[in-house]
């Protein structure tokens, strides 16, 4: 809908409209039709799920990282959610995404004001998500840290650890503008040389450490 309010009203490109490039190509077929008077579009729900049960089927991690890569985020926070807390395999990785995804929410909402102070101030949806990004970001350290005690090899255990603590590191200090976050600092770049010392070739580790 963005698409074509920005179509309409400018001469603004396609890419710069806001959305992904998917919906971008649906908005473009849409406003070329030139009978199209509305377009509504649902937020997420999860009406159709009974749907998928009886097929016998359940929503993976993969459906949660192609809703967060696709920049929906509000959709991976909500598929991540019941996978972190089902005690698989992959659940650490899904809080990971779990965090990463209300991070971006918060980051959307507060939107892109020089005044990190003010956005937050007037983010009315921002406290809530905060107080969820914190308790599910607490889950998944201490999910992380029961799975290194166990076994301090667990490489993929370290590595999560240290991408929530960062995910922490960045709500706080890019996002918020707040110079708090020095123990997950830390934790994190302990972690991510520990994966590097027996891993070198771990590129996500890498491209984390430098990013930090």
């Amino acid at each position: 809908m963005r698409f074509l309010k920005c179509s309409a009203n400018s001469r603004r490109t396609a890419s710069s409209c806001g959305e992904s490039s998917e919906d971008r190509k649906r908005w473009k077929v849409a406003a070329g039709l030139g009978v199209v008077e509305r377009v509504d579009v649902l937020p997420f729900h999860q009406m159709g799920r009974f749907k998928w049960h009886k097929l016998g089927l359940e929503y993976t991690l993969e459906d949660a990282q192609r809703s967060f890569y696709s920049g929906h985020y509000e959709n991976a926070s909500a598929l991540s959610v019941s996978l972190c807390a089902a005690g698989a395999d992959n659940d650490l990785e899904a809080c990971e995404l779990r965090t990463s995804s209300l991070h971006f929410q918060i980051r959307r909402a507060m939107g892109e004001s020089a005044d990190r102070e003010r956005a937050w101030t007037m983010c009315a949806t921002c406290p809530d998500l905060l107080s969820v990004f914190i308790a599910d970001t607490n889950r998944a350290r201490a999910l992380a840290r029961t799975r290194l005690q166990r076994n301090p090899d667990d490489e993929a255990a370290q590595f999560l650890l240290g991408k929530i603590d960062l995910n922490y590191v960045w709500l706080q200090l890019g996002t918020r503008g707040r110079k708090t976050g020095w123990d997950e600092y830390w934790e994190a770049r302990t972690s991510l040389d520990k994966v590097l010392e027996r891993n070198p070739g771990h590129l996500r580790a890498r491209v984390r450490a430098c990013v930090d």
